[in-house]
């Protein structure tokens, strides 16, 4: 890969580089380059990455390379924490008051998916070996990943992420990148008086002060139509979708039993798959989602008090916060 080729930071290296994290804590440790493009490499998955390319991939991740405060802490974005919060509260209140929840994601599934590793008998030499001992050695792996089939479902307010197609604008809202004579137009087109001549950034403050009135996506107001609400899960909070659980299940059982390698037949383990998928392994599902979300709420008020008190504290650095839970 070369330093000029575009990365997918949300699904490729997101997960290893935050799986440097602390699951129990929302405090993000400082991290060093060569820890994550260790990381990086442990994963089998995931394409070698190029230091340059893992510096900018950092950046896009909202780290800084400073000099290190013996006293200071890495904390995550307000914005995140009042998502997160907000979130928690809302489909809290939703479950006290009956309301079906439904989780919505969606994934998809190639005609080679199969187990990245498997046991194999080492006193078989070869194919001859093998047919000599009225064995086999299986059919071979595929020589790329093939066709995708695009995987959409629903678990029993609706919860999505913030995929890009999820989050389309019912009003575009102006932005600094947006020309001058747009922004008054659309200020305009609300009711707003704009008296000219006014720098941008004025008007971008007139911007902000209106925008929560027009600030809406399509999808949602769509729902309202029917009487839902669309309920949007924090960035990089996946542990919170329980059809994670399920996408994981699934695929595993279309990895195991995918001997072919085609399409049609990859369909079939799909669907059988999702068919594993019961009413009470969703039960569990939602159970355990519950519990990360009341881990994920304490743990708010826990980075508060660390923060207010001042001492210095060592924490350990294991496991994964990562947004994208599905391949």
């Amino acid at each position: 890969m070369s330093d000029n080729e575009p990365i997918n930071v949300n699904i490729s290296v997101t997960p290893a580089v935050q799986s440097l994290q602390n699951p129990q804590s929302s405090l993000r440790s400082p991290v060093k380059k060569n820890r994550c493009g260790a990381a990086i490499s442990d994963d089998t998955e995931l394409p070698t990455i190029p230091r340059t390319s893992l510096q900018r991939i950092l950046k896009e991740l909202e780290f800084e390379y400073t000099k290190r405060n013996r006293n200071s802490a890495l904390t995550e974005r307000g914005d995140i924490v009042v998502w997160r919060q907000k979130y928690i509260l809302d489909i809290r209140r939703y479950r006290n008051e009956g309301l079906t929840i439904y989780f919505l994601d969606e994934t998809w599934v190639n005609a080679g998916e199969t187990c990245n590793k498997v046991w194999m008998d080492k006193t078989i030499k070869s194919h001859t070996d093998a047919f000599l001992k009225g064995l086999s050695t299986g059919p071979k792996n595929p020589t790329g990943k093939g066709k995708r089939l695009i995987v959409v479902h629903i678990g029993s307010a609706e919860v999505m992420d913030n995929a890009s197609y999820h989050s389309v604008k019912l009003d575009p809202i102006p932005t600094m990148a947006w020309k001058k004579d747009k922004i008054v137009q659309w200020l305009r087109s609300k009711g707003c008086s704009i008296e000219t001549p006014m720098v941008k950034h004025l008007m971008m403050d007139k911007v902000r002060e209106i925008r929560h009135l027009h600030d809406k996506y399509v999808i949602d107001e769509e729902a309202l139509k029917s009487n839902k609400i669309v309920l949007r899960l924090p960035p990089y909070h996946c542990k919170l979708n329980p059809i994670e659980l399920a996408w994981a299940a699934v695929k595993n059982h279309v990895k195991y039993n995918n001997t072919t390698f085609k399409l049609n037949d990859v369909q079939q383990l799909l669907v059988y798959g999702v068919n594993l998928v019961t009413p009470n392994v969703w039960a569990n599902f939602i159970e355990h989602t519950i519990k990360e979300e009341d881990k994920l709420f304490n743990i708010d008020f826990i980075t508060e008090d660390f923060e207010e008190g001042g001492t210095s504290q060592v924490m350990k650095i294991t496991g994964d916060t990562s947004s994208d839970c599905s391949d």
